[in-house]
């Protein structure tokens, strides 16, 4: 069984390894689209289920509406500093949310749009 520290070790490369495949959307991508290429499913999963590392983004309408979680996913750290229930949710996985600093904020309401949509 793992340590810790090798453990943590394991969860940073994995991390690094996801956040390097993000990519740039093409012009007019739809939010399916960006959920793919900019790694969402690299932590949440095809399904939106999630897994230890990231929470599940199944009823995301109940807590969000598009122009909050467009603004949360160009600068993820702000808000869990904010808000007591991030705080909860990001101390429960053991991912750190990135900043989608690669997508324009038409990209991030796409995405957060079809996020929203889908339950």
């Amino acid at each position: 069984m793992l340590g810790v520290k090798p453990l943590l070790l394991v969860t940073a490369l994995f991390l690094l390894a996801a956040c390097s495949m993000r990519g740039q959307p093409e012009p007019g991508a739809s939010g399916s689209e960006i959920y793919a290429v900019a790694g969402c499913i690299a932590c949440h999963g095809s399904s939106r289920d999630g897994a230890s590392i990231a929470p599940s983004l199944h009823n995301l309408g109940s807590n969000w509406n598009v122009e909050e979680l467009s603004m949360y996913l160009e600068d993820p750290s702000t808000w869990i500093e904010g808000s007591e229930r991030m705080q909860k949710v990001d101390q429960s996985y053991t991912g750190t949310m990135p900043a989608f600093d690669n997508l324009d904020l038409q990209e991030r309401q796409r995405l957060a749009a079809w996020l929203i949509a889908q339950d």
